[in-house]
């Protein structure tokens, strides 16, 4: 009896809920399996980036990340997941998040496995000027760096979690919360 490839059978739009359970990495990776599969991984609304997969080296989870959100198309993102075992580049983070402009991203999360890192990840100013469009927010074992505050807001922002979350005083916390218009939880640590 002859094998079948019935998965490639499915509606896309189911592949790409099935897609959306996995990490990244094997996300990516379906687009060897044949033409059809090729670019499905592009439009996946649902995307965690696990530096600890794998056993993964940094370097080169960073250039990963990079790439696959350069070449990522779906206009909506519902969810950005990032799981760093250490403390990221600040630069490499930057980029990340600079990337998100283009799109539409309903939840960015971004948490540092305490127990692998000595101190926190520094999140860059592009953080506050990239990410206009969430939802929520969700930020583990972090610094928050100082900003002008007139150049930022979250407009559309109604949860927002803050887990060993640093920040510069008490001021930017009155600043951050005043430029979030629709929150409706929070949750600090």
């Amino acid at each position: 009896m002859p094998r079948i490839d019935w998965i490639s059978e499915l509606p896309e739009e189911l592949l790409l809920r099935i897609l959306s359970l996995l990490p990244a990495r094997d996300v990516v990776a379906t687009m060897v399996l044949s033409k059809r599969w090729q670019f499905v991984w592009m439009h996946v609304p649902r995307l965690v980036y696990d530096d600890t997969y794998q056993g993964i080296e940094h370097e080169s989870f960073s250039r990963f990340v990079e790439r696959s959100l350069l070449l990522h198309e779906a206009p909506v993102l519902e969810l950005l997941h990032f799981k760093l075992r250490k403390s990221s580049n600040v630069v490499d983070i930057g980029l990340w998040t600079r990337s998100l402009s283009r799109r539409h991203v309903s939840k960015l999360v971004i948490e540092v496995d305490s127990s692998s890192c000595t101190a926190p990840a520094i999140l860059p100013r592009s953080l506050y000027t990239a990410c206009g469009m969430l939802v929520t927010l969700k930020l583990n074992n972090a610094v928050l760096v100082d900003f002008d505050s007139s150049s930022f807001s979250f407009p559309s922002l109604k949860s927002l979690s803050l887990v060993s979350v640093e920040y510069p005083n008490q001021e930017f916390v009155d600043s951050l919360l005043s430029r979030c218009h629709v929150l409706e939880d929070l949750d600090v640590e």
